[in-house]
């Protein structure tokens, strides 16, 4: 009986420092590090990474928030999913909105050197100063997209600040 154990032990420490079986575990773990590995590697193709900038709401600063959003080919996809996530607002409640939740992209225009960005006149309602929100805009726009000279963002094809005056005079006249 004693005999037997000692050729079992034998046998195991013999099949677990073979080289088959050390072979066969570091196959094993390769190939689990493989399959680990894939949604890193389809995250980064299919997702991109946008910092967004958003005002706290005391406005002494500014909050900024990391955001995957689906990746595009185009410049022109990628600048109008950017300015969507702003509109989205933060995921965070204490942060302002830069726009109102109803904000919808008119246009997206992608030049050599330039960014044209038209909002709907819902963008000219926001809580902060117009002003403030379109240079936020043009913030989040050169902090995530380089090589452009100028960002012009317009309401409805109008400077946001007369845009946002008429409402002004609209709503007291009512």
């Amino acid at each position: 009986m004693n005999g037997i154990k000692r050729k079992r032990r034998f046998f195991r420490k013999e099949v677990l420092y073979s080289k088959r079986f050390l072979i066969a575990v570091s196959a094993a773990t390769v190939l689990l590090f493989a399959i680990s590995a894939v949604p890193f590697i389809v995250r980064t193709v299919t997702r991109q990474e946008f910092i967004l900038t958003f005002p706290n709401r005391d406005g002494s600063e500014f909050y900024r928030e990391v955001r995957l959003a689906p990746r595009f080919d185009s410049p022109r996809d990628r600048v109008e999913e950017l300015v969507n996530q702003l509109i989205q607002g933060s995921v965070l409640l204490d942060p302002y909105p830069i726009f109102p939740y109803t904000t919808r992209v008119n246009q997206v225009a992608v030049t050599e050197d330039g960014i044209l960005i038209d909002l709907s006149s819902e963008a000219a309602e926001t809580k902060l100063p117009i002003e403030s929100a379109m240079e936020l805009v043009k913030k989040n726009i050169s902090d995530n997209f380089s090589g452009y000279d100028s960002v012009t963002v317009t309401v409805n094809g109008n400077d946001p600040v007369v845009v946002n005056k008429l409402l002004e005079e609209k709503d007291s006249e009512h």
